[in-house]
């Protein structure tokens, strides 16, 4: 028992101590994707498919790792509403450290993503698959840590859940996102440390 609990404490003193030198950042975010035969973003149309929702990441100076969620309601023709949504676990590479102003990154990520009719919700209207994903994106670091970017996203397949029979929704293998956050808490590396949001 004694054991345990040291090994327990470790773990949390250990996972403390990584947090504190790393930085929070929580963001808003809008996204649309799309299958193919899109050359720009100017060709997005209304019917594409519009999502948004929440980005957390927590960054060091270089490696993040971070979660996305995002949620479409929408009806159909016969006015039944829907609920689409996915969820993203991602590790994330600044190639200029993310104090820089200018904070390109690159990302492998995977996913979940379902579907549900909300005014008949059961296993016959649900849909859900699994995702690996792509990305590459670029940030603009402000001071007193607001921060916004963008991000390209490819999802090379998407695959039904193993054991299950649950149909796969709808997902486009292109997604673009575009988000506004604040960063919050401090990291130190061998050179300086960076700081957001301490009050006095």
């Amino acid at each position: 028992m004694k054991r345990k609990a040291l090994i327990l404490f470790m773990i949390l003193t250990m996972g403390s101590s990584l947090f504190a030198h790393m930085e929070t950042r929580l963001a808003g975010q809008l996204a649309w994707e799309w299958d193919s035969g899109k050359d720009s973003l100017g060709d997005l149309k209304e019917e594409d498919i519009r999502l948004g929702g929440v980005q957390l990441e927590f960054v060091g100076h270089r490696l993040g790792f971070g979660v996305d969620s995002l949620v479409n309601f929408y009806t159909d023709h016969y006015d039944d509403w829907y609920l689409d949504w996915q969820g993203n676990i991602f590790l994330r590479y600044h190639l200029f450290g993310s104090d820089s102003f200018i904070d390109p990154f690159i990302e492998a990520g995977f996913g979940n993503a379902g579907s549900v009719n909300l005014d008949y919700p059961s296993e016959e209207t649900l849909k859900l698959s699994l995702y690996p994903s792509l990305s590459t994106g670029l940030n603009l670091v402000f001071s007193e840590g607001l921060y916004m970017g963008g991000r390209f996203t490819y999802r090379p397949t998407d695959a039904v859940i193993p054991v299950t029979d649950f149909p796969k929704p709808a997902l486009g293998r292109y997604q673009a996102t575009f988000y506004v956050g604040m960063a919050f808490g401090h990291y130190c590396n061998r050179h300086h440390c960076h700081h957001h949001h301490y009050y006095d």
